[in-house]
């Protein structure tokens, strides 16, 4: 006697759980490494009994492996340009069966949900809690959509009725100029994405004086003059901006010539930095993140030392482009503010 889908979806469900875990630690890792960022955490879901009941009662549906969204992944990205990216990743973390752009369902003069779904099976080294190999039967679907999309779908379903058929004209369009709107929005970010980076990239061209001073341009600018030297997450671009500010530097060609006389110098300083902090970490050990270090007529503490920082210093990293830019201004300005090494 073969079990109901009661039994049948409960006999599934650690195997579910299993696969669940599984997608959502290989996609994590993924979207790390490859320095992704998502507008919305990565969201992941075991289709419920209920859902899962009425589905195969619907479509008619003898048994649950028929069904392809028991697990389901979703990827929200704030670009268009930055979906075929998110779609890469998915293709790594998974086996293929399918990918559909759902857009293409739309008639020319449609507005409505758009995503791209990926039907996928689990990577072949994938095991169960009990060190068993997942079913090769087993499926699960995978979304990958922008945010403006993502918002469309998440308020969609309270707007719609459940008989299309029966939706009022006026409804329609109304529901037509929201969804209209949102696809807009997302042509409109990617515009002014664009027209930010041209800008960036025309403002760092770094031929005299045609450069103006502000936070994108020099953002493109120092990437350029620093091109060995990972940008921090949060490097402060205002600051320097005041400092520039202050030694009467109004445009990025005297900065660039500032850089680009002193930067042998200042990679230098780095580089002596770094080995001196290595060796006093290596040295005397950290406390709670803090390191102590006994110098004559002078104890120095450092704290907020993460484990990150200790791994980009053994990179041989410490200083971003800011921090950089600042020690040539002082060597070009003799200011005395650059931290002794003695």
């Amino acid at each position: 006697m073969e079990p109901s889908p009661h039994e049948e979806y409960t006999q599934l469900r650690p195997l579910l759980e299993s696969f669940e875990e599984h997608g959502f630690r290989r996609l994590s890792e993924l979207l790390a490494t490859e320095n992704l960022e998502l507008s919305v955490p990565l969201h992941t879901r075991i289709k419920d009994l209920s859902s899962v009941l009425e589905k195969i009662q619907r479509k008619g549906l003898s048994n649950l492996l028929e069904l392809s969204d028991l697990v389901g992944f979703r990827l929200v990205v704030t670009y268009r340009r930055h979906l075929e990216h998110a779609c890469q990743i998915v293709e790594t973390a998974f086996r293929i069966d399918g990918r559909e752009e759902v857009e293409n369902r739309l008639g020319p003069g449609e507005f409505g949900y758009a995503s791209i779904h990926f039907t996928v099976r689990a990577a072949d080294d994938w095991r169960d809690k009990s060190g068993g190999r997942l079913p090769t039967k087993l499926r699960a679907e995978v979304q990958v959509r922008t945010l403006a999309q993502h918002l469309w779908a998440h308020t969609s379903h309270d707007l719609q009725y459940k008989n299309e058929t029966l939706i009022p004209s006026e409804m329609r369009r109304s529901m037509n100029r929201a969804a209209a709107l949102l696809e807009l929005v997302d042509l409109e970010f990617e515009r002014v994405l664009q027209e930010r980076e041209d800008y960036g990239r025309a403002s760092a061209r770094l031929d005299g004086t045609s450069g103006q001073l502000d936070e994108t341009a020099m953002e493109a600018a120092l990437s350029t003059l620093w091109p060995t030297v990972p940008r921090l997450p949060e490097e402060d671009y205002q600051f320097l901006l005041h400092t520039l500010q202050k030694h009467g530097i109004s445009d990025l060609g005297r900065l660039a010539e500032i850089i680009r006389l002193r930067r042998v110098r200042v990679l230098d300083y780095s580089r002596r930095y770094v080995e001196r902090f290595l060796r006093d970490i290596d040295r005397h050990g950290l406390t709670d993140g803090r390191l102590t270090v006994e110098r004559p007529g002078v104890v120095k503490t450092s704290s907020q030392i993460s484990p990150e920082m200790v791994a980009a210093l053994r990179e041989g990293h410490f200083f971003g482009h800011v921090a950089l830019t600042c020690i040539a201004l002082d060597l070009e300005f003799g200011t005395g503010e650059m931290a002794t090494l003695d």
